[in-house]
């Protein structure tokens, strides 16, 4: 062939094909500056990051090399967008709808941070600050303030407490006697404080005060009642000797409450959530509690009750109506009934006590 090779293609290369070595095979040579053959571009560089590949293909999105000036921000030459360069040559960032795995706990591609992704890609959780609500299940929250305080009215559990007993059922620690804020039914947005008695029989009693103001009628147990239906609570009635020993003596503190430094005020269990079983119905010379057959008394429930087992009183005679409460005075030291008395038309009261009617041991009385 003349070029001293031997193979007949007078190229002088030795591989019978007559074209320049990193030819096309097919007339073109990749790089010669020249598109030809099937040769889709063909710039005379051999640069990966300009519109032509050294292989003089179009520079395209997935092809493994970065071009900046092709609108890439990144090529990975793979169409995973789980990693940091998505199939779409642009950078992996929170937002776009593909969780970056090692990086991103979730990317759900929307503002929306009431979900189960919050817009940072972090996962949704209790102790965020960060309410969910929405894409929830199970999970939703009705608070989330941040804190592990319980008494603060959101639980460590990202859940209102509605008692004193809620409480402590949704909580993991042993928490203290004192003040609670709590959601109950007719609460307000922001809640209601009261105090929580989270150590007698097993804890859980809940205790709110109210007091009427000068220019209102003083409380009977009907209006009393009422009062306490707007808080979703009743008015108090004391369930075992612990309670009304523990409502005694929240009565008469004045730590908190409407007579919050006002010094000791007795009555606020003045009148109770306890009445007749009909008209005329007596309770003398018995200890008046529910399980005393002798006492034709009855919590206004119908749950159990406990007030005293003295049976030296002459009162309640009978002479009162269905709906109305004796008066109760109480020995503040021994903690224990001084003396009542009923009338007919029912004691009234300036100040009461209301509870959550949801504790209940061994039904009271």
């Amino acid at each position: 062939d003349g070029d001293g090779d031997g193979d007949g293609d007078g190229d002088g290369d030795g591989d019978g094909d007559d074209s320049e070595s990193g030819n096309t095979g097919n007339g073109g040579e990749c790089g010669n500056g020249i598109p030809e053959g099937d040769e889709e571009c063909d710039d005379g560089n051999d640069l990966n990051m300009d519109s032509c590949t050294n292989e003089c293909k179009n520079a395209r999105c997935g092809d493994g090399f970065y071009q900046n000036g092709n609108g890439e921000e990144c090529d990975d030459g793979n169409m995973s967008n789980s990693d940091a360069c998505l199939s779409t040559c642009k950078a992996a960032t929170c937002g776009d709808g593909h969780r970056w795995y090692g990086h991103e706990a979730c990317d759900d591609a929307n503002t929306d941070d009431s979900d189960a992704c919050r817009d940072d890609c972090s996962a949704a959780s209790c102790g965020d600050g960060v309410l969910w609500v929405t894409d929830c299940a199970d999970a939703c929250e009705t608070c989330d303030d941040a804190n592990a305080d319980n008494t603060d009215g959101c639980l460590e559990s990202c859940q209102f407490g509605d008692s004193c007993l809620d409480i402590l059922g949704q909580v993991d620690v042993f928490e203290q006697d004192g003040l609670y804020t709590v959601h109950t039914l007719g609460a307000d947005s922001d809640g209601i404080e009261v105090w929580c008695d989270m150590s007698t029989d097993g804890g859980g009693y809940t205790f709110y005060k109210i007091k009427v103001g000068a220019d209102e009628a003083a409380a009977n147990a009907v209006t009393a009642e009422a009062a306490c239906s707007t808080l979703g609570m009743r008015l108090l009635v004391p369930r075992t000797v612990g309670h009304l020993k523990s409502g005694i003596r929240v009565g008469a503190d004045a730590s908190f409450g409407p007579d919050a430094g006002g010094g000791l005020v007795d009555g606020y269990m003045y009148i109770l959530g306890i009445y007749p079983d009909e008209v005329g119905s007596t309770c003398a010379f018995t200890a008046m509690r529910s399980s005393n057959p002798d006492c034709h008394w009855r919590a206004g429930d119908d749950s159990g009750f406990w007030v005293s087992d003295r049976v030296n009183l002459s009162e309640p005679s009978g002479d009162n109506a269905i709906d109305a409460s004796a008066g109760y005075r109480w020995n503040m030291v021994e903690e224990e009934l001084d003396r009542m008395r009923d009338v007919t038309e029912g004691y009234v009261s300036r100040r009461f006590m209301c509870d959550v009617a949801d504790k209940f041991p061994g039904g009271g009385g």
